[in-house]
C-alpha cells in the first residue's frame, strides 16, 4: 500500500514510479497518479517471474507532483520454492539389541511442488535405519517414521544421524542424536555372602540393587536351599519401581537345626530378569573338644602311661564333660583324676589318666577309645598303648668247662 499525504498548502497531481526492480519482476499500481490536492493511496502488486534470482531487491517507488519529488523503498525478499525438513524427537534413546523412533517431516514452502526422497546418514556399524517410506509425494507435504534398530554389540554414546530430503533440485537436512544406552537391567549388591550363626540366633543383612538402561520394575526376593530349621525372610520382600534401593535380608536358625556349612541361593526377579547370589550359611552350636598329650610313647610291663586330658569350648558351650574310656585289653587298668567320675567344667578343664600295665598284658599296640559327652554332643578319641616286656640281661660261658694244673691257669669268655 502506497499512501500519500499532503501539506503545506500543496495542491497538485501526483505521478506515481518504480525503479530498480531485477529483470523478471513487474510492479504495477491499482492507480497510477494521485488527482490534486495529492492525498490518496494505491496498491503496488509485483510479480517475480521464476527466472528471477532468490535475493533481496530494494525497489524504489517515487511520486512526482508540484514540482516536487519524493519517493520510498520497498525491500523485495525473493523466495525460491523449497521445503522445510524437520524430526520429532530430535533426540532418541535405545537401549542396545533395541529400536528407536523419529517422525520426520516436510513441509512445501513457496509454491515448491515436487515429490521428495528421504534418506539417512552417519550412523555407526551395527545400526540400520529405515524409513516406513522413502518418498513423500507432490506437492511435498508429509511424514515418514524413521526407526533405527541398534545391534547389541553397539557401544553406549551418542551418534548424530543426519536425515536428508532430496526434491525439486532442492536438498534440506536436519540431524536426529542416537543415545545408545545399555539395555534395561538390574544388578544386586549384598553387603555380605556369608555368616556364622548360632543355632536358636538370627543375624540379618543388606541387600541392595541398582538399574541400568530403562530398566522399570519391581524387584521381588526368595530364597532356595536353606536347611530344615533355617527360614529367610526380606524386609520389604520387594524393592517398588524402578527398581533401586535395597531390603533387609534376616536368616532364624532353629535349636534343632543341624550344624554344617549350607550355600543359599538369593534370587532377584524383575520385569523377566533374574540375578541371583550365593550366602553361605555356617551353622554353629555349643561345642568342644578333648585335647590329649601323652607322656610316654611306650610302658613296659609294671610301668604306667600318663595321657593329659585338656577341655576346650567353644561356640558358648557351658556344660560339664564327662570323658568315658572303652574296653580296656587284659592286663592294663585305669585310674583318673581328679576325680572318679573324670568330669570336666568350664572352670576345671584339666585332668589326667593313668593306664597302669602288668606282667599279663601281651606285648603289642593298643588303640583305647576315650569318649567325651556333655551338652547334647559327644566326641571319640583314640589313645594309643604300646606295651613292652621287661628288659632283662642274658649270660654264658664258653667254654663251660675248664682244667686247670696247680701252679699254672686257663680262661673262659
Amino acid at each position: 500500500s502506497i499512501t500519500a499525504t499532503v501539506f503545506g498548502g500543496f495542491n497538485a497531481t501526483m505521478a506515481l514510479s518504480s525503479s530498480g526492480q531485477p529483470n523478471g519482476v513487474t510492479v504495477t499500481f491499482s492507480s497510477s497518479s494521485f488527482t490534486a490536492p495529492g492525498n490518496g493511496s494505491a496498491t503496488m502488486t509485483v510479480a517475480v517471474g521464476s527466472t528471477v534470482a532468490p535475493g533481496n531487491y530494494p525497489i524504489s517507488v517515487t511520486a512526482t507532483g508540484g514540482g516536487i519529488t519524493q519517493s520510498v523503498t520497498v525491500s523485495l525478499v525473493v523466495l525460491a520454492p523449497s521445503f522445510s525438513l524437520s524430526a520429532s524427537p530430535v533426540s532418541v534413546s535405545v537401549a542396545q539389541g533395541n529400536s528407536g523412533a523419529s517422525t520426520v517431516t516436510t513441509t512445501a514452502l513457496y509454491g515448491f511442488n515436487a515429490a521428495i526422497t528421504l534418506s539417512a546418514g552417519g550412523q555407526p556399524a551395527g545400526v540400520t535405519v529405515s524409513f516406513g517410506s522413502t518418498s513423500i509425494g507432490a506437492p511435498g507435504n508429509g511424514a515418514s517414521l524413521m526407526t533405527a534398530t541398534v545391534a547389541s554389540t553397539v557401544a553406549t554414546g551418542t551418534y548424530p544421524i543426519t536425515v536428508t530430503g532430496i526434491g525439486g533440485g532442492v536438498t534440506q537436512t536436519t540431524t536426529v542424536k542416537l543415545v545408545v544406552v545399555p539395555p534395561p537391567n538390574f544388578s544386586i549388591y549384598p553387603s555380605t555372602t556369608q555368616g556364622q550363626i548360632l543355632v536358636g540366633n538370627s543375624v540379618s543383612f543388606m541387600i541392595n540393587t541398582g538399574t541400568t538402561g530403562t530398566f522399570n520394575s519391581a524387584i521381588a526376593f526368595s530364597a532356595s536351599g536353606q536347611p530344615a530349621g533355617v527360614s529367610l525372610s526380606f524386609s520389604p520382600p520387594s524393592i517398588p519401581a524402578p527398581g533401586g534401593g535395597s531390603t533387609t535380608a534376616t536368616v532364624v536358625v532353629a535349636t534343632n537345626t543341624t550344624p554344617g556349612v549350607y550355600p543359599i541361593t538369593i534370587t532377584g526377579t524383575g520385569a523377566g530378569t533374574t540375578h541371583a547370589f550365593t550366602y553361605t550359611l555356617t551353622v554353629l552350636a555349643p561345642d568342644f573338644q578333648l585335647v590329649l598329650q601323652v607322656v610316654q610313647n611306650t610302658v613296659y610291663w609294671g610301668g604306667q602311661e600318663d595321657v593329659s586330658v585338656q577341655c576346650i569350648d567353644s561356640n558358648g558351650f557351658n556344660s560339664t564333660v564327662s570323658v568315658s574310656l572303652g574296653s580296656l585289653p587284659s592286663g592294663i587298668t585305669v585310674s583318673t583324676t581328679p576325680t572318679s567320675t573324670f568330669s570336666y567344667s568350664p572352670g576345671n578343664p584339666e585332668g589326667w589318666i593313668y593306664l597302669s600295665v602288668n606282667s599279663t598284658t601281651v606285648p603289642g599296640t593298643y588303640p583305647i577309645t576315650l569318649t567325651g559327652s556333655g551338652g547334647g554332643v559327644t566326641h571319640s578319641y583314640t589313645v594309643t598303648v604300646t606295651v613292652l616286656p621287661v628288659p632283662t640281661l642274658a649270660f654264658s660261658a664258653s667254654p663251660t668247662s675248664l682244667t686247670v694244673i696247680q701252679g699254672s691257669s686257663n680262661t673262659a669268655t
